[in-house]
């Protein structure tokens, strides 16, 4: 993460890698498919650096639209850093909210983010 925050301000990644799961079906899931879920925010609590998710819009499966969240890790000690761009990322989700602008702008879609160049400035 040292190398990587020598370049960028912060990381934006999915919270988790798959799109959640419903009510009742993590019971018939093998403790490690559970346990799974939690393998993209584990490396900010590894590091030490701070990380926090925020609410990044919804996408479409089938008729339903399933909220998703985004994550925002940044260098260690810098959560006001944190706190500011975890505070804009949910400000565009919370204004666009049924639009495409976090997907159009993140590359958000089916649970995963593309590296698309984006970036978020003050």
């Amino acid at each position: 993460f040292s190398n990587a925050f020598k370049e960028v301000d912060c990381l934006l990644l999915p919270t988790v890698p798959s799109l959640p799961w419903k009510i009742g079906e993590g019971l018939q899931m093998k403790p490690e498919e559970v346990y799974a879920a939690d393998a993209l925010t584990i490396p900010a609590n590894l590091a030490g650096i701070c990380a926090i998710s925020v609410p990044a819009g919804a996408v479409q499966e089938g008729k339903e639209r399933i909220p998703v969240g985004m994550q925002v890790m940044c260098d260690t000690f810098e959560e006001g850093k944190m706190l500011s761009i975890a505070k804009k990322v949910e400000d565009l989700s919370a204004i666009n909210k049924g639009s495409k602008v976090l997907e159009e702008t993140f590359g958000i879609g089916r649970g995963r983010l593309k590296k698309t160049g984006q970036q978020i400035k003050d």
